[in-house]
């Protein structure tokens, strides 16, 4: 097959099957799935480990695979669509002559591949799974022969990197390898008679010196860049002690002697983490070997036991196959380098989960590298919200969860990001999490000056201007922007809102605790412009842009305001109960009863 892959997954829409009742995720050559716990994000890599599993004789589909009140006789039906692995508008002619008349050419531009996955419980008391080859208006064409799945093979790295079911067990990774490397009857015998006396010889003559080495030197090598930096490498040997031949690869284990251990260790006596990491690199050696029949691969929650950092130089490692990878993750350290067009968010709704990525076209490669770079300043936890708070800068981030949680609101509970994303780039996250793309629902709250005025331009060139905002006079508009979700403050920004409140003695304290060498110098400097005390508002507003840190000091204004029992100011209060009732309304959670909001507003006051 020329080492390439023979077609590419483009999309998979699953009916009935466990949570995905009607449900279609999209892939790119990257995917990254999110959402949250229990949505679907393990079922999509295990549907497609089952049905196209490399090494597996049947299916590994059960009755239990069939959604929670779909009787099993109707079972799930799983659709997979395939397009040419070069990108290309058509197979190639090598390519068709694999899968033949099977290759859907009803439209020249498009051609595709349809296999459709059903399972259910048949007459005679049996769950059975059949795959079968279709065209575009679904009529069958033919069976899924096992010479069919040979070429469409996918890999799952499941999120329990468990060394001890990994090698010493017959469905783990390591009997995988023993099976693509058959070892005939003579050198079987032979291997017998060697193993009690050559241990390490015994592995070479099992594998092969060279296969050997390689998985040495991939486990080695990817203990050492992720967990090291390539600063020290472990001592790696493959050693075993046969009973018989036909038992011998069971016998292999890996050892590892990591930096400051006197002895090498069995991996399943190492720390989870090795254990994890180690088995990635047995994965990303055994990947070289079934390249050629490899549709793609899936990785199930990469930071499973290991600090951001080696996350991050362990995703990178995988990704250097350049195999299509679907990853699964709940980490800001995959999501944070990710490309936009390949995050996938599955959500939940009243009747099944849905699955809402970045449309093909709808962001070029430079737009694509410019989103990253904004994402890198604001983070990527957004991407994993019920409901998301964009905003102006830091400020916002940090003084108002302090105030949400005076007010009752526990925002992590509720699932809401702020993510301070500026001015400037409103329009970029709007797209991305409008509903053509990702579809999060978020709210804004900005700066009263242009950035309000580039917040409704913005909003008016996505088509998504709310109707009675007049350009030309904003402040007459904020009860229309503010009932669609798009907030900016009265008065400047969150500091002067604060400062309206009757704060300015709080931000003099708060300045003189963060910065108690500065405070002496603003208050000469400013002096000539009018200052006339400490209370003076004015003053503190013109202070606050000369070298101080406002997000640190809203932060502890906010702070100082709670423990003081002010009341929040009525803007901030409005924008998070508009927040949290969207937040709410999104977990279908009822609103908290009427007494229980009576004692908030009591306290507050």
């Amino acid at each position: 097959m020329g080492g390439f892959p023979v077609a590419q997954l483009a999309s998979a829409t699953f009916r009935n099957f466990r949570t995905l009742r009607e449900t279609t995720v999209p892939f790119r050559t990257q995917t990254v799935l999110v959402g949250p716990n229990n949505i679907g994000k393990s079922s999509v890599l295990q549907a497609l480990e089952a049905a196209l599993g490399i090494g597996r004789r049947g299916y590994g589909f059960s009755e239990s695979d069939v959604s929670e009140g779909v009787a099993p006789s109707d079972g799930f039906e799983i659709l997979l669509v395939l397009v040419p692995s070069n990108k290309a508008a058509k197979f190639t002619p090598d390519e068709i002559g694999i899968f033949g008349t099977h290759v859907d050419v009803a439209d020249p531009a498009r051609q595709r591949l349809f296999l459709r996955v059903i399972g259910r419980l048949e007459d005679d008391g049996q769950f059975r799974t059949r795959m079968r080859f279709e065209k575009a208006d679904e009529v069958e064409d033919g069976s899924v022969a096992a010479a069919d799945r040979e070429t469409l093979g996918f890999l799952l790295l499941p999120a329990v990197r468990e060394a001890r079911h990994e090698f010493y067990e017959r469905s783990g990774l390591w009997a995988k390898i023993g099976a693509a490397n058959e070892v005939n009857d003579e050198v079987a015998k032979e291997l017998a008679e060697l193993g009690l006396q050559y241990g390490q010889t015994v592995v070479d003559k099992l594998l092969g010196a060279t296969v050997r080495g390689k998985l040495t030197e991939a486990v080695a090598g990817t203990l050492s860049s992720v967990l090291y930096a390539d600063q020290a490498k472990p001592s790696v040997a493959f050693t075993l002690l046969p009973r018989e031949a036909d038992s011998t690869m069971q016998e292999v284990e890996l050892q590892i002697a990591t930096p400051g251990q006197t002895a090498a260790h069995r991996v399943s006596a190492q720390s989870v983490g090795t254990q994890s990491v180690a088995v990635t690199g047995l994965f990303t050696a055994y990947l070289e070997s079934v390249k050629d029949k490899l549709l793609a691969l899936g990785f199930e929650e990469p930071e499973a036991h290991l600090h951001p950092q080696a996350t991050r130089a362990l995703v990178r490692r995988v990704m250097e196959s350049k195999s299509p990878t679907i990853l699964t993750t709940h980490s800001t350290s995959v999501t944070d380098a990710a490309d936009p067009r390949s995050i996938v968010v599955l959500r939940a709704t009243p009747t099944s989960t849905v699955a809402k990525s970045v449309p093909e076209g709808m962001f070029t490669d430079a737009d694509a590298q410019d989103v990253r770079r904004r994402i890198a300043e604001a983070g990527s936890e957004f991407l994993f919200a019920r409901v998301v708070l964009l905003a102006e800068g830091p400020s916002e981030r940090l003084a108002l969860p302090v105030f949400a949680e005076s007010l009752g609101y526990n925002l992590d509970v509720l699932g809401v990001s702020i993510a301070p994303v500026g001015g400037g780039s409103f329009k970029h996250f709007l797209r991305l999490l409008g509903p053509d793309a990702l579809d999060i629902p978020h709210l804004v709250i900005c700066d009263n000056d242009a950035a309000a005025k580039t917040l409704v331009r913005h909003l008016k060139g996505l088509g998504r201007l709310p109707a009675g905002v007049d350009e030309n006079n904003l402040p007459a508009s904020r009860g229309a922007m503010g009932a669609a979700g798009y907030n900016y403050w009265s008065r400047g920004s969150l500091e002067s809102v604060l400062l309206d409140a009757g704060s300015a003695p709080l931000f003099v304290e708060a300045i003189e605790e963060i910065l108690p060498d500065r405070l002496d110098s603003l208050l000469k400097n400013w002096k000539a412009d009018g200052y006339a005390g400490q209370e003076d508002a004015k003053f503190l507003e013109r202070a606050m842009k000369d070298s101080v840190p406002k997000p640190q000091v809203a932060r502890l204004v906010a702070e100082k305001m709670v423990a003081a029992k002010k009341a929040v100011p009525a803007e901030i209060k409005d924008l998070l109960d508009a927040v949290a009732a969207r937040a709410r309304a999104e977990a279908k959670l009822p609103e908290p009863p009427a007494e229980e909001k009576a004692e908030t507003s009591e306290v507050q006051a």
